[in-house]
């Protein structure tokens, strides 16, 4: 595992360079850091939905919430549990294993925190369960963009980071929140962390060399589907979407950027492709 200092937490996960399929998602500035910086000080309920690391419900826990953090990946709960135990949080914090919103109460939270699977990519890509968005990116992301809003407080924010594919004119991800909450009650603020789409054929190009990646584009293309974007989320039920940190982040230096995100990607898939040779 790696060490990571993190908002006066020092936390472990796995390293950018794991290709295991149950690996615990590494934490990067532009990704888990980022997010975890949208946790304001609060006495709700937070919870963190495919924890990993556990980074999210832990940070919030330090900051007075009373957390919950989530996965599927039995592996990546014993490290938010570790996690848990090495910064004294043990008492501020439970981990479940459940799938998205499975057993959990109705309107039991004052905030849904969300970085989940969702890069696209093509079936043989052979992705890590904490990466894999399935061909569209949407696997994870649209179930739980679907569910999320009945699991709110009236009140309750949302907060999601996500790639997503789109069209020059809307992405995937926003749409399904705009259909997914009440356009009259619910208010919404999206923040584009790149400033700028990467055409979807750079991604492609990563995946040039497994087999069935002109299978995934041709429907995507046929959909006219052309570009990817980077976006931060917060969605409040009935009121008005605020985080005190949106226009921080708007104005911060992020590490690196589309052309870094796509170098992590090319290394990981060449780091599978020498285990597998």
């Amino acid at each position: 595992p790696a060490t990571y200092e993190v908002e006066g937490l020092v936390l472990e996960s796995d390293a950018a360079e794991c290709i295991a399929f149950d690996r615990v998602f590494p934490i990067f500035d532009d990704e888990s850091v980022l997010l975890a910086r949208t946790i304001e000080p609060g006495n709700g309920v937070l919870l963190d939905i495919g924890t990993g690391s556990g980074i999210q419900a832990l940070v919030a826990a330090a900051r007075g919430w009373t957390a919950v953090g989530t996965d599927v990946n039995l592996r990546a709960l014993a490290c938010a549990a570790h996690n848990a135990t090495h910064n004294d949080l043990s008492n501020c914090v439970s981990w479940r294993a459940v799938n998205l919103f499975d057993d959990l109460p109705v309107g039991g939270f004052d905030r849904v925190v969300a970085n989940p699977p969702f890069l696209p990519s093509p079936a043989g890509a052979s992705m890590p369960l904490s990466s894999d968005g399935g061909m569209n990116g949407l696997r994870v992301v649209g179930p739980l963009i679907q569910s999320v809003r009945c699991y709110l407080k009236p009140g309750g924010v949302f907060t999601l980071l996500a790639v997503s594919i789109g069209t020059r004119r809307r992405t995937l991800v926003e749409q399904m929140i705009r259909e997914s909450f009440n356009p009259t009650t619910d208010s919404i603020t999206m923040l584009d962390l790149y400033g700028e789409a990467l055409p979807l054929a750079d991604l492609a190009d990563c995946f040039s060399e497994l087999p069935g990646v002109e299978t995934w584009m041709r429907p995507l293309r046929q959909e006219g589907f052309c570009e990817l974007r980077y976006l931060l989320f917060v969605v409040r039920r009935e009121g008005t979407a605020r985080c005190p940190v949106i226009s921080a982040l708007e104005r911060s230096e992020f590490s690196g950027g589309w052309q870094n995100r796509l170098a992590r990607y090319r290394a990981w898939l060449e780091a599978l492709k020498g285990a597998a040779a």
